[in-house]
């Protein structure tokens, strides 16, 4: 597996990768909003700004597409800070999704130990992760990348998250 950036190589993957979320009725964690975008080209033109330069009230973003054989299988975009309210609450520096047909077969690990050696070439140490209370996998993968259990908090709406640091 490796990570790369979006690109216009991907189109195609990135399109069949978006689709394959709406078709499943799951939610697009980690992809810099590709859902709301209908124009590929425009949201990675999104990414290339969201890491060079972003706009007041965001902070740089490096989105990367996980590739196993030619094939995304998974998302992932990292925050290079925590100076947000609800990044630092419970954003947290890392988003990730595998997509649905290509959940349980490891991608999740693997996209997540090559994230953090992203993490380690800008300088950073120390990583918040959360995940909602009810994701069983995504709790469970955290706990397994040695992800520290901090505490649970409840935002706003009433959704329950748990926050977790890894140290690099």
């Amino acid at each position: 597996m490796k990570l790369i950036k979006p690109n216009i190589n991907y189109i195609d993957e990135i399109k069949t990768f978006k689709y394959g979320f709406w078709r499943n009725w799951r939610e697009l964690h980690g992809s810099n909003q590709l859902a709301r975008y209908s124009d590929i080209r425009s949201w990675i033109e999104s990414t290339l700004l969201l890491e060079s330069n972003p706009a007041e009230n965001f902070v740089r973003t490096s989105t990367y597409m996980a590739i196993q054989n030619n094939k995304i299988v998974g998302m992932c975009d990292f925050k290079h800070s925590l100076n947000h309210p609800i990044l630092s609450l419970w954003g947290g520096n890392i988003a990730c999704c595998i997509h649905p047909k290509e959940r349980k077969k490891g991608y999740g690990a693997k996209m997540l130990n090559l994230l953090l050696c992203e993490c380690m070439s800008f300088g950073i140490r120390k990583v918040l992760l959360t995940a909602n209370f009810n994701n069983i996998a995504s709790n469970k993968l955290i706990q397994a990348s040695y992800g520290i259990f901090e505490k649970e908090i409840t935002v706003d709406d009433g959704a329950k998250y748990n926050r977790y640091w890894i140290f690099i």
